[in-house]
């Protein structure tokens, strides 16, 4: 029996010690609450480059979460950006 595929959400937040815990949460709540499959860039041991990781997680992404409240980092803003390009 071939198991589907879930929808995939992409979350886009600073990687930063602090908001760790707080990533872990959501990451469980969006899996357990909507049956989503969620990541975050940094989740995974990288085998690519970070950009090109980010890229393809947007590109697959069913629903992507961006923190730009705590966001101070120019990546957030440029991965949200990317996100509007395509």
């Amino acid at each position: 029996m071939s198991e589907t595929a879930k929808p995939f959400c992409f979350v886009i937040m600073p990687f930063s010690p602090e908001l760790h815990y707080f990533y872990l949460y959501l990451k469980q709540h969006i899996e357990q609450k909507h049956r989503l499959d969620c990541e975050r860039a940094d989740a995974q041991i990288l085998t690519v480059p970070l950009l090109d990781k980010i890229n393809d997680y947007i590109s697959r992404a069913d629903v992507i979460i961006a923190d730009l409240q705590s966001a101070q980092s120019q990546c957030v803003w440029s991965c949200v950006g990317s996100v509007d390009t395509r």
